[in-house]
Formats: C-alpha cells, structure tokens, sequence
C-alpha cells in the first residue's frame, strides 16, 4: 500500500490472503487499487487457504487449498494480512493479561488483577465494524458490570 501510494505497482501477478474477519474491507480495497495499476490480482483468500509460497530470490508462485485440491498460481507478489491484535496495550498497563490464539493476542480475565472493562473491538474483534447497536449492547454490558462492581443500586 505504501509503494502504490507513491506510485510503484510492487508486483505483475499479485495473490492477496489474510484473515477476512478483520480484514476483507482492506484487502478487497488493495486488490482493487492494484488491479486498476494494472496488476492481475488472485484474491483476496482466506489466509487459511495458502498451504505454501515458491521461489529462490522472490516469491514464483504459491499454492493454494481449494477444497480437498490444491492449485498452484504463479506470482511474482504474495500480499499477506494476518488476523489483528485488539488495542490491548491500555488494558494491559491497568493489569490486563493476554494470550496468543490463532496468532492474535486476546485479552484475558486475571484474578487479582485490577478491575478492567474492556468494551467494542478491543474485547472482542468481531465488534470491529459491527452495526453500532451492537457496540452500544457491549457498552451498555460493561456499564452494568460497573455499576454492580462498585455496589450501585438497579444494577442488572
């Protein structure tokens, strides 16, 4: 994306994979810009689709799963955009601690630690771009909890 805005195509054959819970909007838009730079474009795949990538000094091809087949595609660019990482850094400076699953790091309870609420994309990235009512119902959920934590009345 970087050399595109700057006007330098980085690859001919490009195949474009990454984790399109997070991702698809970026991804479907790189595919996109690049194929209108002129590039022919394979994707975007899921990420669990690519089984590998060839070449010696740059990528030649890359192979990928395609239902109990596998199917070799010739490349010169292999664009990769992994599963993000929630904004856990806030969280984890109030006491938060994380895991690594499925190659993203995840907030997670810690007994003892101090009370943190974590709302939206942060606790869950399956909020990222979720219809806002559902980000307000996460808000409103972490409000609740405050509220019974700190002993308030009403609280549900």
């Amino acid at each position: 994306a970087r050399l595109l805005a700057r006007g330098i195509v980085p690859g001919e054959r490009v195949v474009i994979a990454g984790d399109r819970a997070t991702r698809e909007a970026e991804l479907t838009t790189l595919a996109d810009t690049l194929a209108r730079h002129g590039a022919k474009v394979e994707g975007p795949h899921a990420l669990d689709r690519v089984v590998r990538a060839d070449g010696r000094n740059h990528v030649s091809s890359v192979t990928l799963r395609e239902g109990e087949a596998r199917k070799k595609h010739a490349c010169d660019l292999l664009v990769v955009g992994p599963r993000t990482s929630a904004s856990y850094e806030l969280a984890v400076q109030a006491g938060a601690k994380t895991t690594l699953r499925e190659g993203s790091f995840e907030l997670v309870h810690a007994p003892g630690a101090h009370a943190t609420w974590i709302v939206g994309s942060a606790r869950d990235l399956a909020l990222r771009g979720a219809e806002r009512g559902r980000v307000i119902e996460d808000g409103e959920r972490a409000a609740r909890e405050i509220v019974a934590a700190l002993g308030g009345e009403g609280a549900r």
